[in-house]
């Protein structure tokens, strides 16, 4: 059995068996199963085999045992009338999911069994299963021949695998989609790796981009994150990354979110939250006591959109916080010196009533003496006078 693509146009692989080979295996005729029936003579009219050129033929992946697909893998999905290539973007209750087809960017709930790994990831476990042999010391994930010669991962070694490698080589995480090991003595900073995805258009960069400020030893966890774009605007992006904040504080988004953005825009989105998380970052040494609540909200508010992207915001956010408690305490004294304010403002008030008032009083007080002193010389005039006086 192969797998056809029988339109160049149509994102499909539909599952066919050959029929004829046909120039030095150079093209092949081939008819789809769904077509094929023991009973040609019957009442349905046979449907017309096909021929196609080896580059629209493949042979169908080995079959493996998956017990659960992880948020934002890769994976195949079977619609009528055959496999399509799409990426799990939610993981919902009864072993469904919802897929996102890279083709169209519509979203299906499909059940476990119409998913199946895509061909990149059933190739990368083979490779990392036959490593295995030659480099001993880099972790791997075995492959063990199950019944009716199946691929299957047992649970067992997988535990085993996995205690090994975090006790002699440390822990090794990576995404569903993509496994990447490296060596427990490599020095890895802002690594950049590239896999080649095959499509039926041609093939699709995948870049991935390992993050790591210090060697990677026995205690610390090497990550893989896989873009849902391919990096082509590389001077741009060279540009953002050696900007002081993200020298000082490396960033390693996975962008995930814009996988239900059109394709052409993703990069461009990309780049645009790049830019904004650094302007966010560099804003604060500019920041002037008198900055409005509001407008550190407003950070806060960006920060977490960002995160959602798979920044780091822990330290800005953690400042704005500060910030904001900073704020809290200076309006809280602020309207306090705005009461003392007032009150003085009333007591200066009343004060100059008072002294007003004191003024009057004093005038008031001068002319009772004046009269007092009239009234003196009167009386000492009168006791003074001769007594012929009258």
């Amino acid at each position: 059995m192969v797998e056809v693509k029988v339109d160049d146009n149509v994102d499909v692989w539909v599952p066919s068996v050959i029929v004829k080979e046909l120039g030095n295996r150079k093209s092949f005729v081939v008819k789809s199963l769904k077509n094929l029936t023991w009973n040609d003579g019957g009442g349905e009219e046979p449907k017309p085999n096909i021929t196609v050129d080896s580059s629209s033929i493949r042979l169908p992946p080995p079959t493996v045992s998956v017990k659960s697909f992880g948020l934002m893998e890769s994976v195949e999905v079977f619609i009528d009338p055959g496999w399509r290539p799409g990426m799990v973007k939610s993981i919902l209750s009864d072993e469904r999911y919802t897929v996102c087809l890279k083709a169209t960017n519509q979203s299906l709930v499909l059940k476990h069994d119409a998913i199946r790994p895509s061909q990149e990831t059933i190739a990368k476990l083979f490779l990392q299963n036959t490593s295995e042999v030659n480099a001993p010391s880099t972790p791997q994930t075995s492959l063990n021949l199950g019944e009716n010669g199946e691929k299957e991962v047992p649970d067992e070694h997988i535990r085993e695998e996995d205690e090994n490698r975090k006790r002699k080589r440390g822990e090794v995480e990576h995404t569903p989609v993509l496994s990447e090991a490296a060596g427990t003595t490599e020095s890895v900073s802002s690594l950049t790796a590239t896999a080649l995805e095959q499509t039926e258009a041609g093939t699709e960069e995948i870049s991935s981009r390992v993050e790591s400020s210090e060697e990677v030893n026995n205690n610390q966890m090497l990550k893989v994150v896989v873009l849902p774009f391919a990096k082509k605007e590389s001077s741009l992006w060279k540009e953002l990354e050696t900007k002081e904040v993200f020298q000082r504080a490396p960033q390693n988004p996975h962008f995930s979110p814009l996988v239900g953005e059109t394709e052409v825009f993703r990069e461009a989105l990309a780049l645009a939250m790049m830019l904004t998380f650094s302007k966010l970052v560099e804003s604060f040494k500019d920041l002037e006591p008198d900055v409005p609540v509001s407008q550190l909200d407003s950070f806060r508010e960006s920060l977490a959109k960002l995160q959602k992207h798979g920044f780091d915001i822990s330290a800005p956010l953690a400042r704005i916080n500060k910030l904001l408690a900073l704020k809290d305490k200076q309006l809280k004294e602020v309207e306090e010196k705005k009461g003392l304010d007032r009150q003085i403002m009333a007591l200066k008030q009343e004060f100059m009533e008072m002294e007003h008032k004191i003024l009057e009083l004093e005038s008031c007080a001068r002319d009772r003496g004046v009269v007092l002193d009239n009234l003196e010389s009167e009386f000492k005039a009168t006791s003074s006078a001769s007594w012929g006086e009258a």
